[in-house]
């Protein structure tokens, strides 16, 4: 066989009859000619990156003609080290289930069956899976990868307890594009849309937008057990207009042992606090381990972190931070408009411009604000923090400001430590910048 084709199979179950249809076509195949071959049930996933060509299993049979029948189906027939294509063909509601209730069929976890990927697709159009009542809609459990692909959308409920997708240690979730996860209001502790427990989610595409967490993660929260290491990589897609109570409206780090490695896509319109309450990270609230090469953080606001909140380990070589805002209501200033550090901030490349610390009287560090008891910061080699030019209006300075509106020099424009450790102007790609050293050692000229 040609080792550049792929390998696919076809599984029909018609009564008790199995036919196995194979079909070898090349990754960069017309995938109409392909299905003139196999029919409207034939195989036209492109490989999903990172893992090997498959052979997909598409499950087909009389009787089972919703995705909660093939989900039965699964439950008691699936085998280690098999791939399952679950198409679906019109919208479905299912009743909220429980965490870690294993052995429902909304819980993808198999007995003694490891190695085992499932597809959820929709058929032809958009398909929407909905929750009857409060609860989670699917769980991941041990062995299993969860792959959504195009067409298919998760729609949670107002308000409810719980995520409406669990990630337990050793699963994974895939989001590839064309894929949702929508309007879930929960009402706990927990994430909105996603709550990954010691497992792995990989964002490659789609969208999750219009949900809200209790206490951490609009969107996302990486939370687990000490032993436990969950992880999340965003290499494309919108994590967009999410909010939580607290902190973290986009994506929450809890733990130390979490890490979060954004390489693309967007996390905009986010927001972390109330009028009356709240802590930090609009866009991310970096607890554990953030690690920033690429992709936006835009638009978002927090009482402290407009973008970020980087109270862990947070590497920025890349990617943009602009447009956030920190605001504190209805008294005092807001801190960082683009950066709040309670932790680690190094950087060595990317932008952080166009954010705004505002406050009922003023706020403190425009693009960065870095805790001086807590927060250290080290800027070498690369990036550029923005800030005034002696008074020069910058259209892409960092800003402080009251709520008046009235801009402010000499609370750290760029970045803000202490009145004596600050950065008025641009710290651009040939500014390094040490919160460890004072004065001009430090790079605190402006």
């Amino acid at each position: 066989m040609n080792k550049s084709k792929n390998l696919f199979t076809k599984i029909l179950f018609t009564g008790m009859a199995i036919t196995l249809v194979f079909i070898s076509c090349s990754l960069a195949g017309d995938m109409d000619a392909l299905r003139e071959k196999t029919g409207e049930g034939g195989i036209v996933l492109p490989d999903p990156p990172g893992l090997p060509p498959p052979t997909i299993i598409v499950v087909e049979r009389e009787g089972l003609d919703t995705l909660a029948d093939k989900l039965t189906w699964l439950k008691t027939n699936a085998v280690s080290n098999s791939n399952y294509l679950l198409e679906v063909y019109e919208d479905e509601s299912f009743e909220g289930g429980l965490y870690d209730k294993i052995d429902a069929n909304y819980y993808l976890s198999y007995n003694g069956r490891s190695n085992i990927t499932i597809y959820i697709k929709g058929k032809d159009e958009e398909r929407v899976l909905s929750l009857k009542s409060q609860g989670i809609l699917f769980g991941i459990g041990n062995g299993v990868t969860l792959i959504l692909n195009d067409n298919i959308t998760f729609k949670g409920r107002n308000p409810n307890w719980a995520t409406l997708v669990h990630v337990k240690e050793n699963a994974t979730l895939i989001m590839n594009t064309g894929a949702k996860l929508i309007d879930n209001k929960c009402n706990d502790f927990i994430a909105g849309a996603v709550w990954v427990e010691g497992g792995t989610f990989i964002m490659n595409g789609g969208e999750i937008s219009g949900n809200s967490g209790g206490e951490a993660g609009g969107a996302v929260l990486l939370y687990g057990d000490v032993d436990q290491k969950s992880s999340f990589t965003m290499n494309d897609g919108l994590i967009t207009n999410n909010f939580s109570y607290t902190r973290g409206g986009g994506v929450s780090i809890e733990d130390s042992n979490s890490s979060f490695t954004m390489k693309g896509g967007e996390i905009s319109n986010n927001k972390a606090g109330t009028e009356s309450g709240g802590e930090g990270g609009g866009g991310v609230n970096a607890g554990g381990t953030f690690s920033m090469s690429g992709g936006k953080i835009k638009f978002n606001q927090a009482h402290e972190g407009g973008g970020v909140s980087a109270r862990g380990n947070f590497i920025m070589t890349g990617g943009e931070i602009t447009d956030n805002t920190a605001k504190e209501d209805p008294a005092g200033g807001g801190s960082g408009g683009g950066v709040a550090v309670d932790g680690k901030f190094t950087m060595n490349g990317g932008i952080i411009a166009r954010n705004i610390a505002q406050g009922n009287t003023y706020g403190f560090g425009g693009g960065v604000y870095v805790n001086p008891a807590l927060g250290t910061i080290m800027k070498a080699n690369g990036g550029t923090i923005f800030g005034h030019y002696s008074g020069a209006m910058d259209p892409d300075r960092n800003i402080v400001k009251n709520n008046s509106g009235s801009e402010k020099t000499g609370m750290g424009n760029a970045v803000y430590i202490t009145s004596t450790k600050k950065k008025e102007g641009t710290a651009d790609i040939m500014v390094n910048l040490d919160s460890t050293k004072d004065g001009a050692g430090g790079g605190w000229f402006n």
